[in-house]
């Protein structure tokens, strides 16, 4: 089965922001009828925002201490806003740690706010403050545990105890490239396949499978 080119529906009168350049700038794969090989989406472990049953899934491989991936977490979650009960969105962990060193135990802190019901206010937060340049100081985390609401003794015993650093670590395993913000579609027919973290380009990409 292939994959046709449908002409690009006018996304202006739905803007979102253009988020240029990627940790790495190679070439992307071209769709094809075997797809890119990641982890089916498992709702009991993946964080999915939006409708769980969107026929649309935007997998997201990402590090918190990217600079585009910061940018583009905003870009992805108006994407799932634009295109309400279409598209669920999926973030994976993808930490660069020759890049980032602190990323990796950011994301174990993401795991640990979930453990408390708040994964997504945790990395909206997260996202916000982290400066762009020289990485958050450790010592913010269980600032920003306190300013979501959770218990930040219960957070700093499963941060500081590593329960989630193989949780991490699964996903970076299963990310097909260390390149963020890495990012796929898989379409109604499952067949994952890799796309620009651009906003407009993944709208062209989602409006040839919804109406």
């Amino acid at each position: 089965m292939a994959f046709t080119k449908t002409p690009k529906k006018d996304l202006a009168k739905t803007p979102v922001p253009t988020v240029a350049g990627t940790q790495n700038t190679d070439t992307l794969e071209t769709p094809t009828p075997e797809g890119i090989n990641i982890k089916a989406v498992d709702p009991a472990r993946d964080h999915i925002l939006g409708d769980i049953n969107a026929p649309v899934t935007l997998v997201v491989f990402s590090d918190t201490e990217c600079p585009y991936c910061k940018r583009f977490h905003i870009a992805s979650k108006q994407i799932v806003s634009k295109y309400e009960g279409k598209v669920r969105l999926v973030y994976r962990h993808n930490p660069l740690d020759g890049l980032h060193n602190k990323a990796r135990k950011e994301a174990e802190a993401t795991e640990c706010a979930n453990e408390q019901g708040k994964f997504w206010a945790f990395i909206d937060k997260l996202y916000e403050i982290t400066p762009s340049n020289d990485g958050l100081d450790e010592a913010q985390l269980p600032v920003i545990a306190k300013d979501t609401g959770l218990d930040v003794d219960s957070f700093n015993s499963c941060l500081s105890s590593g329960k989630f650093a193989n949780r991490v670590q699964e996903d970076s395993a299963d990310a097909p490239q260390k390149a963020t913000p890495y990012t796929v579609i898989i379409p109604p027919n499952g067949i994952a396949y890799r796309v620009s973290p651009d906003p407009n380009a993944i709208s062209a990409e989602i409006e040839k499978y919804v109406k």
